[in-house]
């Protein structure tokens, strides 16, 4: 199980410009054709995102941190948490609004979430109504039963009942002998707490974890994952990297 922003790719000041390389692409084929791997990658990207990028490698994608699947070969996505978004056009004016108050900042909207993204907008301002943003937004969040969660850079509002976790628990309910997951953001902790003690779970950068083991950026992910098919045995790699 694979995160892609933060994991796969660095962080983009627009994420629109965070365009997956075509060395990644080669790299997700090999890794996806190999018929004893199942490789499923789990990301907050839009479904639009992940078919424009993704659809025509071996893999399994998963949009919105959970909102829908998409399995190899299929042309159509599977919705997996069926969810009410009659809230989005209340709350998109308030986000839309802080957004012009903080340069730099951007709105994305997507089918079943709504993310307030503050990478490349000025530090005073990006925090100042970050806080602003939470505070506003609580009441009706709760009146919507919604969630608003902190990423990397980014508030994303959703429902709560859409998460990695629940992904990777659908995944579980078969038996691998193996299992790997890696992600860098407070989403994938959700991933985290979903497996079983014996599964890798590997902390990209800095921050508190659950994750057993940890990398320090991107390029080492790609460096572990390029080795992969020539590795009998991953123990004594992760057995350096322990959080």
């Amino acid at each position: 199980m694979l995160d892609y922003d933060g994991s796969l790719v660095p962080y983009a000041g627009n994420y629109q410009a965070a365009v997956p390389p075509k060395s990644l692409l080669q790299l997700l084929q090999s890794l996806g054709s190999d018929n004893r791997n199942e490789l499923v990658l789990v990301s907050g990207r839009s479904t639009d995102d992940l078919n424009k990028w993704f659809s025509d490698l071996p893999l399994t994608l998963v949009a919105e941190h959970g909102a829908a699947l998409k399995k190899p070969g299929r042309s159509s996505w599977q919705i997996i948490e069926k969810t009410d978004t009659a809230w989005k056009p209340l709350l998109l004016p308030a986000l839309e609004k802080y957004a012009r108050l903080t340069p730099g900042a951007l709105v994305e909207v997507k089918p079943y979430s709504i993310v307030w993204h503050y990478r490349a907008a000025t530090p005073y301002y990006a925090q100042k109504y970050a806080v602003t943003i939470k505070r506003a937004l609580k009441p009706i969040l709760k009146t919507y039963g919604l969630e608003l969660v902190q990423g990397n850079k980014v508030l994303e509002i959703k429902n709560p009942r859409i998460s990695k976790g629940a992904v990777a628990r659908r995944w579980l309910e078969q038996d691998y002998n193996f299992v790997l997951a890696i992600g860098d953001d407070a989403t994938d902790e959700e991933t985290f707490a979903a497996l079983p003690a014996t599964a890798y779970s590997l902390k990209i950068g800095r921050g508190r974890t659950i994750a057993r083991f940890r990398l320090s950026s991107y390029k080492d992910v790609l460096n572990l994952l390029k080795t992969w098919p020539k590795r009998l045995s991953l123990s004594p790699v992760f057995l350096a990297m322990r959080t």
